[in-house]
Order: structure tokens, then sequence, then C-alpha cells
């Protein structure tokens, strides 16, 4: 019997609780643990792979105590009612007396449990929980001595945690130590986890349920001689999805309808072909830093700001983009508001380099900049300012952690104001209310275009007169519709297949009686797309002409 279908938990009603341990007195210190956690972090609550409402998504790092642990672990097992993660990426050890898992902290010493917190704390939490999905992910030494904990060994508490949905994972054996590092900025087990969720499996399901990760989880760690991962799944809990498969190209079904004439054919063809030859927005920043900011600015004029926020996170994600050059750029070329939501990315995205990111602004001399990094750190979440003072001392830092005060910023209104506009650019939703009442009202009442919760007015209706046919139309008008047709197919912008067949026909200049008023659908928030003005233009003669 075929696996049940995967779904998806929905994100609104799902919590995760990230734990990560980088610091140490007696091990080794793990550096690369708190890009796990951002990254992770960044992962789960990316609309394209779960969604997850960043409040739903709790970061421990470097928790002092077993309590700093296991109660963010209790509130979140409290507050899930469909699914709960937990991850911990640090130093695992076996205790000395009875050989059990232990999760270090910071001043854990070896084979010591009790300066640690054993896995077997943790799950019962995990199986009190009401939420009926339940997800653990254990990157560290000997993980999979986590599995007793979980299985029928004979105690009521593990027998309980014997039911739907609970799926283990495990980055190394019982006596296997994890390796430490991935070479691209993770330890081994999570680099390689989430760059399957960032790439996807080709010809695989639409949704990466957990059964999936694993399997191309050992096949690819496997394929690069590193230790492999263990698993323990309970009932169906492996049609979890922990993700959307972004390489997944859903399958055609063949049309029913009549094929269209052989020139309608051509032309939508040429359509498709000119369509799939478009560089991807990504591909197209793979250039230097002044190219790259010219590119930036392009957006923010034509108003495209989805694609802007996009490319704003994807510059400074990638290591291979200097950030901060694009952003000095961008101040060159009248593009001081683009500069300013790199920064807030910079803090709000990508704590942990934040470092990096200092260090390169000093080299540039660029010290303004530096200062307006550490505001927009001062307005940040506490899990990403946290990540960043951590990353600051361990990187001999810590002088520019004590100056992310928030009263510094909030004393200065046109910079303030400035930061949670920049912070909407970014694509950043959640926090815009509570920041735009950090500014006087006054100040609100001035600039109501720098908040995008004062959404503008949309565009009127564009209504056609009653009766008006082709026929009706001033002389030449039919001819320019055509014309302009053909050029709006060759645009990216996206239309409903009525409309879009509407618009092939008008090309062709073979238009049918009712497609001039199915132009005149067209929803409101599409008028504004740039590659429909010229159309639009059109439209509106039509509509003044009354025939």
């Amino acid at each position: 019997m075929g696996r049940s279908a995967a779904s998806l938990p929905d994100p609104s009603r799902s919590m995760a609780v990230l734990v990560g341990v980088s610091d140490y007195l007696t091990l080794d210190p793990l550096p690369l643990v708190l890009n796990n956690l951002a990254s992770m972090q960044r992962m789960l609550t990316d609309k394209e792979s779960w969604g997850l409402p960043l409040e739903n998504c709790i970061v421990v790092p470097n928790p002092a105590r077993p309590a700093d642990v296991i109660e963010p672990i209790e509130a979140a097992a409290g507050a899930a009612k469909d699914a709960l993660l937990i991850y911990y990426a640090g130093h695992g050890f076996k205790d000395f007396d009875n050989g059990a898992l232990c999760l270090s902290l910071p001043d854990s010493r070896p084979g010591l449990g009790y300066t640690a917190v054993y896995y077997d704390w943790l799950k019962s939490p995990i199986v009190r929980s009401g939420a009926p999905r339940r997800i653990v992910i254990l990157d560290c030494c000997f993980a999979a001595r986590a599995f007793p904990a979980m299985s029928d060994s004979g105690s009521s508490v593990a027998d309980q945690a014997e039911v739907e949905g609970t799926f283990l994972i495990a980055a190394a054996g019982e006596t296997e130590e994890a390796k430490a590092d991935d070479g691209e900025g993770h330890t081994g087990f999570t680099g390689e986890l989430l760059r399957l969720v960032e790439s996807g499996v080709e010809q695989g399901p639409p949704l990466l349920d957990l059964t999936t990760c694993f399997n191309q989880l050992v096949r690819r760690l496997r394929a690069k001689s590193r230790p492999l991962p263990q698993q323990r799944t309970f009932n169906s809990a492996g049609n979890i999805a922990l993700a959307w498969n972004k390489a997944h190209v859903p399958k055609t079904v063949a049309s029913r309808r009549k094929p269209q004439d052989k020139k309608l054919g051509l032309v939508h063809g040429n359509v498709v072909e000119k369509l799939n030859d478009t560089e991807p927005l990504a591909r197209q920043l793979k250039a230097t830093p002044a190219a790259t900011a010219k590119r930036l600015v392009s957006l923010r004029t034509n108003g495209r700001a989805e694609a802007l926020a996009k490319a704003i996170r994807y510059i400074v994600d990638s290591p291979s983009l200097d950030a901060v050059r694009v952003a000095m750029h961008c101040q060159s070329r009248s593009g001081t508001e683009i500069s300013y939501a790199l920064f807030a990315e910079m803090a709000w995205g990508s704590p942990t380099r934040i470092p990096e990111f200092l260090g390169k602004m000093w080299d540039l001399r660029w010290g303004k900049a530096a200062g307006l990094l550490l505001a927009s750190l001062a307005l940040a979440p506490d899990t990403s300012r946290h990540l960043a003072e951590e990353s600051l001392r361990h990187n001999d830092m810590a002088a520019y952690a004590g100056r992310i005060t928030f009263q510094g910023v909030q004393d200065d209104v046109p910079v303030l104001a400035r930061l949670i506009y920049a912070l909407g650019m970014t694509g950043r939703h959640s926090d815009w209310t509570r920041l735009r009442l950090l500014l006087p009202e006054s100040v609100r009442a001035q600039k109501p275009e720098a908040f995008p919760l004062s959404k503008p007015e949309p565009p009127p209706p564009l209504l056609l007169p009653a009766n008006v046919g082709w026929k009706d139309l001033p002389p030449g008008m039919a001819e320019e519709f055509s014309r302009v047709a053909t050029t709006v197919l060759g645009s990216r912008v996206s239309l409903p297949d009525e409309l879009r067949e509407a618009v092939l026909r008008i090309a062709l200049q073979r238009p049918q009686d009712e497609d001039l008023a199915t132009l005149f659908t067209i929803e409101r928030a599409r008028l504004e797309h740039r590659p429909l003005q010229p159309l639009v233009e059109l439209m509106r003669r039509a509509a003044s002409s009354g025939g």
C-alpha cells in the first residue's frame, strides 16, 4: 500500500523552537551554529518554503541553563495546534553513567550529564503537546541516542510518544560524531538540509515530506562521505511536509479544446519562447555592484515593489555579492532609500553576518553606514538582535554590541522614519504597525506615503460604453490595439487565460466581438503594471470615444 499524501502544516497554528550552542568553556567552539539558527529561521519563515510567522519561530542562542531550553519548548508545545518543530545544534555527548544523550550547554563538561540537558527532559513537553504533528531535528554528535527516549522501551511516557505524527531525525548515529563544517558557512547536516529545501528535488513531489527529505539527505551525505543521518518515525509522521518543493514542475494536462489555427499557434509559441529566454532576476543581479545598484534603482523607479524586495533579500543572502558596495552605489544613484533597505535586510535577515558587514563598511571608510546598520538592529526583533550581539562578541567586536540601543534611534525622528520605510521595502510587513506608532503623529500625518500601511486609492475602473464594438472605434484604433497587444504578449505580465486568449486574437487582427469587452475585465490592481500601460491608454481612449 502506498503512502498517504503529504500535507503542509498550517503555519499560523504551528510553532518551532530552534536551540543552538556555539560558545563553550571546555568544549570546542562551534561558531557556525549561529549561522544555522539564522538560516533555519529564514527557511522556516520563508513564504516560498513553509511561511511560519516570525513570532511562531522561537530562537534560543547559547542557553545558560536547562530551563532556558525547556521553558521555550514547553511554551511552544502548549501553543502549537497543528505542528511542533524542535531543532538543536551543538555538541552532543554520552553520559558516563547511563550512556544517555546529553545536549550541551556553554559550560557543559563531557560525560557529565548534570552539566547539560538530558534529551529525556525534552520528550515530556513534546508528548504532552496538543499538536498532532511533531518534528525533532538534532544536529549533534551521537544524536541517534535520542531514539530510545522515543521508543517502546517500557516506560509509560515513551509509550505515549508513539502517536500519530512524531518524527525524529538525527544527524549522526549512536556512536558517530557529526561533521562540524560543510565548507559553506553551516554545520554539515544542517547545511545539506538548507540546500535541499532551497534547491528542491527535481522530478519530486509538490511538497517535500520528511521521508523524501531524509532519503535525499542520506543520498547527498553518502556521496560526500559524511556521517549518515538516522530517523525514527511513528505511524504516518513521514508524510508531514517540511516545505514546498521549489524544483517541482506541475505535469501539463493535454487540452481538450480544438486546436487553434496554425498562425495563432505560431504566435503563442514565439511568445512562450521569448518568456523562457528572459533571465531570472537572480541571474541579472550577478554583476558588478554598480550594475546591481542600477538594476535596483530601476525596479524602484518602475514600481516593481515585489521584485525589489526579492532582489534585496537575494543580494544580502548571497555571500558572492557585496551588499555593502551595492548600498554605496545606490546612494550615488539617488537610491538612498534602497541603501537603507539593504541595511534593514542585513539586520533583520542576516544578523550573524553583522561583523562581516561592519568590517566592509570600515574598509570603505563609511562610518555613517555602520551607524545606520546598528540603528536598524535596534529596531529588529529580539532574536535577530541577540544573534547579532553574539556574533559581535565572538568576533572581538563587543564594543559595537553596546551601541545597539533603541533610545538613540528613537531620538532621531528623520532617521527612524527612513528606517521604517526601508523595512517596508524589504517585504517585511508584520511589524509595520508597531514601528509606525513609534513616530510622532505629526510625522505620520505629513508623510503617509512613506508607510506601506497607508495604501493609495485604487485606480478607477475603466468602463466601455454600451454596445461599442470594433467597428465603432475611431479609424486606425483597431490596428493600434493589435500592435500594442503584440507588445503585451512579449512582456512578463501575467493575465488570466480568457484575457490572454483575447489579447492573442487581437494581436493576430482576428478579434471576436466580445474580445474588446473582455479587455475591460483587467483587474484594477493590474492597471499600474508598466507593460500594460500602452494598452490601458488605448482602453481609456476607447472608453472616452463613446463610439
